[in-house]
């Protein structure tokens, strides 16, 4: 089954006009592991013996640390809203003269800022043959085929059924959607549904870039709440000097705050994150830093060590260890912990107070969050849907910060 290319590289219908299938974004390597895109059956997911490695990235720290997908705060509705307050600026000996009648009558009025819960949906089909065969090691036929050995629990599908493993495979798809979603996504809210109705249901096409869409934490940062980014940003994808240019100038009721570097002309990750953090402290909003945590890429961790080596003042007391993994920084202006992620830019280190970072789920009443239930069928086997609606709630922008070697 073929995937319509369009500018942003998928759409998401099938080019035959079958069932909608995942894209790959742009940038991104497919994967070289066989995919099924049918029906599971004994032939097409097939089952070996012996130890099993998964290659695939598993681990999603931001995602996790955040709150994961169950967890969080959860809603009635499909948008949610926050509101940020600015005092009333300070004036030097704003006095008044004796017998003076005041008219200077002005209040200050809360902003709401706005974001949405996005769809995560994937159904999954077997023959009752292929969930029922559990004992026999490949396809069958002129295949390699054979028996498993009685109670060998070396089976790739010892820990459950083989619905059970087609299962957490998607559950793991997700988990990394997720992951890049709340890091990179663009906020798009739409005022129509882009196809099918309400009666009538979809008519198994759809156009990716019409639907719902929640927003990810880089995107918040560099363009405000709400906003629908004109030029999505690409998970891993160092950031631009014009991007930070940018966002400069989104939002002055929720500024943001960011530092570039040059590291060519001799400056450190260390003097842009005091840069920043300086900017923070110095702003007449308050940023709390409640739990604030450096996160970066590995390259980016690697840089950063070394300029925290004994060359800059920090040297390890020990005879027996040699290097140095820095997992905190003490600064001027606080202890902050370092978060080591692979998703994230490696041209870029981002200052989160977790303390305002949450998902926002949308329960379904009487089934959860994300959950899996019964599809129709129409012959011999299991279909089923895996279904979940989410999204992700950052505070005010003016809590966070950006270090940016956009040179």
């Amino acid at each position: 089954m073929a995937i319509a290319p369009t500018a942003f590289g998928y759409t998401g219908k099938a080019a035959d006009g079958g069932e909608p299938v995942d894209g790959v974004e742009p940038g991104a390597a497919a994967s070289s592991q066989p995919v099924n895109e049918a029906m599971a059956s004994t032939f097409n997911y097939p089952q070996w013996q012996g130890q099993m490695y998964y290659l695939t990235r598993e681990i999603v720290p931001w995602l996790s640390a955040i709150g994961g997908m169950g967890n969080g705060r959860t809603l009635d509705k499909k948008e949610f809203v926050f509101q940020i307050e600015q005092g009333e600026g300070s004036t030097l000996n704003n006095a008044r003269p004796e017998g003076w009648t005041p008219e200077d009558e002005r209040v200050y009025f809360a902003a709401q800022r706005q974001g949405v819960t996005e769809i995560h949906q994937h159904s999954i089909a077997m023959t009752y043959t292929r969930d029922a065969v559990t004992g026999q090691i490949g396809a069958g036929g002129s295949a390699r085929t054979g028996a498993l050995a009685p109670n060998d629990e070396s089976i790739v599908e010892a820990t459950g059924t083989p619905m059970q493993k087609a299962i957490n495979q998607k559950l793991r798809k997700i988990a990394r959607d997720l992951q890049k979603t709340s890091l990179y996504g663009t906020y798009f809210n739409p005022e129509t549904q882009a196809t099918g109705s309400a009666t009538s249901g979809f008519d198994g096409s759809y156009d990716p870039n019409a639907v719902r869409k929640a927003q990810g934490f880089i995107d918040y940062l560099l363009i405000g709440a709400g906003q629908t980014n004109p030029t999505p940003l690409v998970p891993g994808a160092d950031l631009t000097a014009a991007q930070m240019a940018a966002a400069a100038a989104q939002d002055t009721e929720d500024p943001f705050f960011g530092a570039l570097i040059d590291i060519a002309g001799g400056d450190l990750w260390r003097d842009g994150i005091n840069a920043l953090l300086v900017d923070l402290f110095e702003a007449d909003t308050e940023a709390p830093m409640m739990t604030p945590v450096l996160w970066m890429n590995g390259s980016t961790k690697v840089e950063l060590s070394k300029e925290y080596t004994n060359n800059f003042g920090l040297a390890d007391r020990s005879r027996t260890v040699g290097g140095v993994n820095i997992e905190t920084i003490i600064t001027d202006f606080g202890t902050f912990g370092i978060g080591l992620d692979r998703y994230l830019p490696k041209n870029t280190i981002v200052l989160a107070d977790m303390s305002y970072i949450n998902p926002v789920t949308l329960p379904i009443p009487g089934k959860g969050v994300f959950f899996t239930e019964p599809l129709a069928k129409t012959g011999a086997y299991e279909r089923l849907m895996i279904y979940g609606e989410i999204g992700f709630e950052y505070g005010p922008r003016s809590y966070h910060g950006l270090v940016v070697n956009a040179v």
